[in-house]
């Protein structure tokens, strides 16, 4: 009898371990697909690699600014870069471990919460429970960014699963003290546990335990704040300053963050469903501790306004802690009809199966452009970064670099970057200057609307560096466009696009060239503020293939509206006359941007081909002297040698 004891626990063992092994299979045939590096990656890389110089946990040498959410990442991030040439994709293997773990917790909760199921149907259907998960394509997007999403999520599973296996147990205490370290949010998965077990002590009439679990939790957190606030001055990640707003704006934000959640994970709420059926119709404590962490969990995410980023990373612990409850539910369901429990739990595994293939491909292709879209932007950032590099090497001096798009700019060039959303800047984050012609124009799409245009102009930054390219689209980008001294002493600093090295940037015009021609500033009006919205709207267009005369129209109102020293509108006239073959408006429209602003060095370069095209030595020497001048990298970037008697 003990022998067959002993065979039974076996199996039974060995049934939970092949469980926990289908949703790794599924992970790993699914996730080759979604290997990028996400550009934030590249943020905590450059803070890790300070402190391994011995500059401390920073993003520029000197300025101390949380700008990571995990400290334990960034630390795990300095041993990456310790092992390996290629510490992203350290990081991104670490991201898979971890998902794969994830899954194995999952499964481990669900059985628990199937007990009254039994059986080989117990182990498959919680086997669907982490292959659902498994098969996420959010999921799985997360899982190889380079970021921390998943090993906080296996941290909060393991905490979870421990504290369910042994609530008196130190086991999920110490998961929850790792998870303390690793993201804000596992104070409140944290306080809630130690919540439900001071109730639960209050019950019994006994809390030494409890206190004594409660106090080891405390000491963890108050030695982290106590840390943040000696090494940064603050309590929080810089980060949380820097993407809150007003309650209004975060509440719609995160609502509509909610909606996709609900959309592409949960199979427009299908799943929610089931699992408060889950919840209802079983009302245990492990199903209603669980429900409630959920619930609060989602409500604080749609109240911080969901995330910056795409695709669910801060619901995808939601979508974790729901898998046990939504399989519960659908078995619940499932009970109360007439059907033979064979019947019932084939229906119950092909449910589960058809929700899984729904949360693989329901966002897939989504995902697919956005990898597309952040590989494009991290290689472009990652060739501007070694350009600045290499012009600082040669200038002998370190350059001071603004972005909106930070992360692998900062790690390639080894500059100063000035963060314009805030994410590394206190100034910004903590003491934004929103400008309202800037900050109501419904049209930009980026949620980061804390800015401080003044601030990074004081900065005085040698280049200035867009996520778009050409086109300002942040509200930080367009903010600087309402200030006087950008309009009047920064310079598009470009290779033609036709060569595709370089990302397109702006530039602090030399002082020999305001020298030789000093720059005009006037005092900005509304109506020229809100032309200058119209001005990237118009770019936005150009790219359209039905857009051009729309974009023409718009440059022509700005040329009437706009400030009078801005030259752009009046170049990208010269552009479209260029395109459409009209030579003589080609040289017009140019000349009169060069009125406007000396060193319009597009304008510049188009009157060089357009002399040199009509055998103009002398026009052709002029123009180049300027582009030399202005930008001395263009000539060889287009394999064109400089003209003689240019600078």
């Amino acid at each position: 009898m003990n022998q067959t004891s002993s065979e039974t626990a076996s199996t039974v063992r060995l049934r939970a371990i092949v469980a926990g092994l289908i949703p790794a299979a599924v992970y790993l045939a699914l996730v080759d697909a979604m290997r990028y590096v996400q550009d934030d990656t590249y943020i905590t890389l450059s803070y890790a690699r300070n402190l391994l110089a011995g500059n401390g946990p920073v993003f520029n040498v000197g300025e101390y600014v949380e700008g990571f959410t995990s400290l334990l990442w960034m630390l795990l991030s300095t041993a990456a870069i310790s092992i390996s040439d290629s510490p992203a994709h350290v990081l991104q293997l670490a991201g898979s471990v971890a998902a794969i773990a994830t899954c194995f917790f999952t499964v481990r909760i669900t059985r628990r919460l199937l007990k009254s199921v039994g059986g080989v149907w117990r182990d498959v259907l919680s086997a669907g429970a982490g292959t659902w998960l498994a098969a996420c394509s959010a999921f799985q997007f997360w899982s190889t960014s380079g970021m921390e999403a998943t090993l906080f999520m296996l941290l909060v599973a393991g905490m979870v699963d421990a504290y369910q296996s042994d609530r008196e147990g130190m086991q999920w205490v110490g998961w929850g003290a790792v998870a303390l370290l690793t993201r804000p949010e596992a104070m409140l998965v944290v306080g809630f546990i130690v919540g439900f077990r001071i109730v639960e002590a209050v019950q019994h009439r006994g809390g030494t335990l409890v206190l004594r679990q409660a106090g080891i939790l405390s000491a963890v957190l108050v030695a982290l704040e106590v840390w943040r606030w000696q090494t940064f001055g603050s309590l929080l990640p810089n980060t949380f300053s820097a993407k809150t707003t007003t309650l209004d704006v975060q509440i719609a934000d995160g609502l509509d963050y909610a909606w996709l959640f609900i959309r592409h994970v949960m199979a427009y709420g299908a799943g929610i469903a089931l699992a408060a059926l889950g919840i209802a119709r079983t009302r245990s404590r492990h199903t209603i501790e669980l429900g409630l962490i959920a619930i609060v969990w989602g409500l604080a995410v749609v109240g911080l306004g969901g995330d910056v980023l795409r695709h669910q990373r801060f619901l995808l612990p939601v979508a974790m802690l729901l898998a046990p409850l939504m399989t519960l539910g659908l078995v619940r369901v499932l009970q109360m009809l007439d059907l033979g429990n064979t019947t019932r739990m084939a229906i119950a595994t092909s449910v589960m199966a058809g929700l899984a293939i729904y949360a693989a491909v329901s966002e897939r292709d989504a995902i697919t452009k956005t990898i597309y879209l952040e590989g494009e932007l991290v290689e472009k950032m990652r060739s501007t970064g070694l350009f600045l590099r290499d012009v600082a090497t040669k200038e002998q001096r370190t350059l001071t670099v603004a972005a909106s798009t930070i992360g692998a700019l900062k790690w390639w060039s080894e500059q100063t970057v000035v963060d314009m959303l805030g994410l590394t800047d206190r100034t910004i984050a903590k003491h934004p200057v929103r400008i309202p012609e800037v900050s109501d124009d419904a049209s930009v799409a980026w949620k980061e609307r804390n800015y401080n245009a003044d601030y990074v102009l004081g900065r005085r930054p040698d280049y200035i560096v867009f996520s778009t390219g050409m086109k300002p689209s942040a509200f930080a980008e367009r903010a600087l466009f309402a200030k006087q001294f950008y309009v009047a002493y920064y310079q598009y600093y470009y290779p033609l696009g036709s060569t595709g090295k370089l990302h397109i940037m702006y530039r602090r015009k030399p002082q020999a060239v305001i020298d030789r021609s000093p720059q005009r500033t006037i005092d900005l009006t509304t109506a020229n503020l809100r032309s200058l919205s119209d001005y990237a709207r118009a770019i936005q267009l150009l790219s359209s293939p039905n857009g051009r005369a729309e974009a023409e129209s718009l440059y022509r109102r700005i040329t009437t509206e706009g400030p009078a020293n801005f030259s752009g509108a009046w170049q990208q006239l010269s552009d479209i006359a260029r395109d459409r073959g009209d030579y003589q408006n080609t040289y017009e429209l140019a000349r009169r941007a060069i009125s406007i602003d000396p060193c319009d060095i597009r304008a510049h370069f188009s009157l060089f081909q357009y002399y040199r095209y009509v055998g103009n030595a002398g026009g052709a020497a002029m123009h180049a002297d300027w582009v030399a001048r202005c930008n001395p990298i263009l000539f060889r970037e287009v394999n064109l040698p400089v003209p003689e008697g240019a600078y």
